[in-house]
């Protein structure tokens, strides 16, 4: 993800990134340079936060779901990822029903990845699930034929529309 100036080195000794550093921690800043046999990873791709996927972020998370779930299947103990499609919030808090869409979209093919790799593994539980709703966002219309939805926003702050929680697997 992003966060790179949060990792950065200082001369303050207890600073996250010297502390990772010391516990052998690699660090890289794209995908590529994730090494394929280490469990003691962090890649920040940004100085802050990544761009939205309209603005050119690409397929980023969905390619490194399937990269994370690569590397972390080779731990015998098996092993906890949670990925985050942060920017769906932002989207509802700016009451964008494009920036809520593309983002979900995103956040999806990586649910896909994950999906991919449990029936494979059968031994991989999935689970989605938001930790909140933003937006009291309410499809009010449209046509389904179309493709096409009316979206309205209640408010934008996170709200007390109930989330739900999918699962697949064992």
């Amino acid at each position: 993800g992003g966060g790179q100036k949060y990792f950065a080195d200082t001369l303050q000794s207890n600073a996250p990134g010297k502390l990772m550093r010391k516990k052998g921690y690699h660090f890289s800043s794209s995908l590529d340079d994730l090494k394929e046999t280490s469990d003691r990873q962090i890649c920040l791709l940004a100085e802050s936060h990544l761009p939205p996927v309209a603005l050119g972020r690409g397929d980023y998370l969905p390619q490194a779901t399937e990269k994370a779930l690569r590397i972390l299947s080779q731990i015998k103990k098996g092993f906890l990822l949670m990925v985050e499609g942060s920017q769906i919030d932002w989207g509802g808090h700016q009451n964008s029903a494009e920036y809520v869409i593309s983002e979900t979209i995103d956040f999806d093919k990586a649910v896909r990845k994950a999906l991919e790799f449990a029936q494979k593994d059968k031994h991989t539980l999935v689970l989605v699930i938001a930790d909140h709703e933003t937006g009291g966002v309410a499809i009010t219309g449209g046509d389904i034929k179309q493709g096409k939805a009316e979206i309205r926003f209640a408010s934008t702050n996170h709200s007390a529309v109930p989330v739900i929680l999918y699962a697949y697997g064992p």
